[in-house]
């Protein structure tokens, strides 16, 4: 899903507390709206994962076919083959993509479990209120 890049206040650390009904609809909204953003970013970053995956094991396969034989015996690699060049650029864009996916992927789920967190306090607070009544 797509998301218009605005300017967004973060809900993390709203204190539910002290809002009134109308306060708690605005910030649920917010929170949910939040958590699809974050979902959305966590998805993204699983895909980078799996391309860097990917591309890495790519990679490492040019290495082995940029070995030199002599007599059927490995001797070491040939650093001028096509071969070799292209194992240094998969195996560099898969790390990088590997390494990227899993920063967002940490970041966005912590930030999941904040938002969460705060929509099962709203949750609980309502269901008190029904329950006071």
């Amino acid at each position: 899903m797509y998301y218009k890049k605005e300017k967004m206040e973060s809900v993390i650390g709203t204190e539910v507390e002290s809002l009134d009904e109308k306060g708690l609809k605005e910030v649920s909204i917010a929170a949910h709206k939040e958590d699809q953003i974050n979902y959305d970013i966590s998805e993204n970053a699983m895909c980078f994962i799996v391309l860097g995956s990917i591309l890495a094991i790519i990679g490492v396969l040019f290495l082995f076919l940029s070995l030199k034989r002599k007599m059927n015996v490995w001797v070491g690699i040939n650093f001028e083959g096509f071969q070799f060049y292209v194992f240094l650029v998969f195996t560099t864009v898969g790390v990088a993509c590997l390494i990227y996916g899993l920063i967002r992927l940490i970041i966005s789920k912590g930030r999941r479990k904040k938002v969460n967190d705060l929509i099962a306090a709203i949750n609980y607070k309502r269901s008190n209120a029904e329950a006071n009544k």
